[in-house]
């Protein structure tokens, strides 16, 4: 069965990288008791990606057993990391007491008690355990079907449909479903605009005609040529660790190149209040704006941004030369391009 965690590292490497923390206290939360065969000692490491609680820890294991406590408000799902490069998942909720079992000689038969989504996700990796990868993927479709109200019908469609090439209209049309099933989830969200992002391709391409305004109501056609280079960079403070990061990028080299180079930021948060909290005090060379739509903003849809944080680099020909998800590929562009 494909590993679902080395999909998660493709999507959003840097993240995982930055949360070497451990889990704070407050909030809700959930308690795994493990017990490891064969195993009298090591370390293993559990993380999330969530929203609101995400992490990465390492586990102490002693005479085969080990304790985890984590934070958590909604089904969520978790994921183990052994030394060896074997990954598991399993699924948390608030007050759940979980009892987590495996042996060390055969690590991909775990099992997971104590909630409803560990029930449902290991009786579909029982069932498609020695099925192709395409019979998987008939199976995670109908599992999505018959359950989309669930946090594994979220995981199988990440797994399965959302991340590689996938174009496909079978894609869309099972995250209609789910998004039907769990309306306010902001991973579909994010999934949303994932899909339509890798069905565009506008390198290359001028610019659509789109009006952006600032916090003091100043507005901006972001398709208006000009003598300047436009740097648009998309964020949203939900992603704390890499959105923050770019966000200190963009200022100092907003202020390199201040003659050269018009920065617009342009945050994602539905809630006005946290992005104002973090732009008040910002660089009078970035055009900060937020219209309060988030993923359904005419602005996200137009250029087809499909994740958080990323920007895109239009020329004074008002032509995107190049995009990326980076500090790193943000820099180089800027390198690239504009100081030459």
């Amino acid at each position: 069965m494909r590993a679902f965690g080395s999909n998660v590292m493709k999507i959003m490497p840097l993240m995982l990288l930055l949360m070497l923390c451990g889990c704070g206290g407050g909030g809700n939360s959930f308690k795994l008791k493990g017990n490891i065969e064969g195993m009298k000692g090591g370390e293993i490491y559990i993380y999330n990606i969530s929203d609101e609680h995400s992490s990465f820890d390492t586990v102490t294991i002693k005479d085969g057993k080990f304790v985890y406590e984590g934070p958590v408000d909604a089904p969520t799902p978790y994921f183990i990391i052994y030394p060896n490069a074997v990954e598991q998942v399993f699924f948390a909720d608030k007050g759940d007491k979980l009892k987590y079992r495996a042996k060390a000689n055969d690590l991909k038969n775990y099992s997971v008690e104590g909630n409803k989504e560990n029930e449902l996700y290991s009786r579909f990796r029982a069932e498609t355990a020695n099925d192709n990868e395409s019979k998987q993927r008939n199976a995670a479709r109908d599992f999505i079907n018959m359950n989309p109200e669930t946090a594994t019908a979220r995981l199988l469609f990440t797994t399965y449909f959302l991340n590689g090439d996938d174009k496909s209209k079978e894609a869309s049309t099972l995250l209609n479903t789910l998004r039907k099933a769990q309306k306010d989830n902001i991973e579909l969200m994010m999934a949303e605009g994932i899909l339509k992002q890798k069905g565009i391709s506008n390198v290359g391409k001028s610019i659509p005609s789109i009006t952006v305004k600032s916090k003091q109501g100043k507005e901006l056609n972001l398709a208006k040529p000009g003598k300047e280079w436009l740097m648009l960079v998309f964020w949203a403070s939900w992603q704390e660790n890499e959105s923050l990061d770019f966000v200190d990028a963009l200022k100092k080299q907003a202020e390199f190149y201040s003659n050269r180079v018009r920065f617009v930021a342009i945050s994602l948060d539905s809630q006005i209040y946290k992005w104002e909290r973090l732009v008040k005090n910002d660089s009078i060379n970035v055009f900060h704006c937020n219209d309060g739509m988030a993923w359904e903003s005419e602005t996200v849809k137009k250029l087809g941004i499909g994740r958080v944080p990323c920007f895109m680099l239009v020329d004074k020909d008002n032509k995107i030369v190049t995009k990326g998800s980076t500090v790193k590929e943000f820099s180089m562009a800027l390198d690239k391009y504009v100081r030459k």
